[in-house]
């Protein structure tokens, strides 16, 4: 298992209050009806930002290393 260091701890932290804030602050200012069109762009905000994170994550972790595949093992050894 890898070792999580207090920078990834802090830096994972400030993600999710920076998104709560969006949406707290931003989104979700003023209580009112949320129509379909808003719920799907804050959908797509939120799942853009999920992705940008997983990126963020693969590339910090180094990649895929050798003898690691992308894809998921068939038997559960």
């Amino acid at each position: 298992m890898t070792d999580v260091t207090d920078t990834a701890w802090i830096v994972f932290i400030i993600n999710i209050v920076a998104l709560l804030a969006l949406d707290l602050g931003v989104f979700n200012r003023k209580a009112h009806v949320i129509k379909p069109r808003e719920a799907l762009l804050q959908v797509a905000v939120f799942i853009a930002a999920a992705a940008v994170f997983n990126i963020g994550v693969y590339h910090w972790m180094g990649g895929l290393r050798p003898g690691w595949s992308s894809l998921p093992a068939t038997s559960w050894n």
